[in-house]
């Protein structure tokens, strides 16, 4: 049940964090905030960081694969296939479902950059479903064979 909550807790942050930029954005500029970090709104069409953005694509598409995608992962996540972490990922996939869902898209914010290299602006729920995924993939790779993924 716990890991259960930390998924509701990644879409409230994510919903949050999206409500607050969008309802304090005047306009699509960016917000200078540190030398590397800028909030700059923008709103996602196509899939992960953009890729496909410039195409017309069906959001029904997207919503479906989802849909499979979640439901999998919490098949997996109660049949103890997999740890808690996979709640990350699937509390951001959700939340971005939901934007696709009100918004008919989804809405990005945080823009990183350093050293003349400009990361994919991306939000709170797509840190989430990455750091889940890191974080579930180093803890596959250290565990023993004979131990099994545990809880």
């Amino acid at each position: 049940m716990r890991f259960f909550l930390l998924g509701v807790v990644v879409v409230l942050l994510d919903q949050v964090s999206k409500f607050a930029v969008l309802n304090f954005a005047t306009s699509s500029d960016s917000w200078y905030v540190m030398s590397f970090l800028n909030i700059a709104p923008v709103w996602n069409y196509g899939v992960s960081f953009g890729m496909f953005n410039e195409y017309d694509m069906d959001q029904s598409i997207f919503l479906v694969l989802s849909a499979c995608i979640i439901a999998l992962m919490l098949w997996a996540y109660y049949a103890h296939i997999i740890s808690g972490y996979c709640m990350l990922m699937v509390g951001g996939a959700i939340s971005n479902c939901i934007d696709r869902v009100v918004h008919g898209a989804v809405f990005d914010f945080i823009d990183l950059h350093a050293f003349g290299y400009h990361y994919p602006t991306f939000n709170v729920a797509d840190s989430m479903i990455v750091s889940g995924a890191i974080l579930l993939s180093t803890q596959n790779f250290f565990i023993k064979k004979n131990e099994g993924c545990t809880r």
